[in-house]
């Protein structure tokens, strides 16, 4: 079974996200605080409450990031393991128990989303 859609309940973020990568394509260059700006001018209530922390608790199985850095100081996530997420923001999740809760975000491109 493939994986699920982090964006599931967070359809405004991934339509920003798709928005600014086709952005990005047309002008590699291109800023996301400019992009933002420009939305912002055209239609304001769309970035109303977008990358709102809310709650949000999935089973996360942690996979890491290949070919990229992991976490910094991160002993606490093992490649494999599931984890439980205590809310979501549409990029970054806050995972329970971690940093002894001291509210320390990681992103989304980290984990899997399973049942």
């Amino acid at each position: 079974m493939p994986p699920k859609n982090h964006y599931a309940g967070f359809e405004r973020e991934e339509k920003y996200n798709n928005l600014f990568s086709l952005a990005l394509a047309e002008c590699p260059v291109l800023k996301a605080k400019t992009f933002r700006l420009i939305i912002e001018q055209i239609c304001p209530e769309f970035l109303a409450g977008l990358f709102e922390r809310k709650p949000c608790v999935r089973n996360l199985k942690y996979t890491g990031m290949s070919g990229e850095s992991e976490p910094a100081n991160d002993s606490f996530f093992e490649h494999g393991k599931i984890y439980e997420s205590i809310d979501f923001n549409g990029a970054t999740y806050n995972i329970k128990d971690y940093e002894n809760g001291a509210n320390k975000l990681i992103g989304s491109a980290y984990f899997e989303w399973v049942e």
